[in-house]
C-alpha cells in the first residue's frame, strides 16, 4: 500500500515538472511569436514607407 502511494506521488510529481516544462515552453513560444510579429509589421511598414516615397518622387518628376 505504502509503494503504490509512492508509486502515484511519483507519478503526479513527474506529470507535474512535465506541465511546468510544457507552460514554459509555450511562453518562451508566445514571446518568440510576438517579437517575430514586431519584426515583420516594422518590416512592412519600412517597405510601405519606401513605396510612398518612391511614388511621390515620381510625381515631381512628372510635374
Amino acid at each position: 500500500m505504502i509503494l503504490y502511494i509512492m508509486i502515484k506521488k511519483r507519478e503526479i510529481f513527474k506529470n507535474h515538472i512535465q506541465y511546468n516544462n510544457n507552460a514554459a515552453n509555450f511562453k518562451y513560444f508566445n514571446e518568440k511569436m510576438i517579437i517575430m510579429k514586431k519584426f515583420i509589421f516594422i518590416f512592412f511598414i519600412n517597405i510601405f514607407i519606401k513605396i510612398s516615397m518612391f511614388i511621390k518622387s515620381l510625381d515631381f518628376k512628372e510635374k
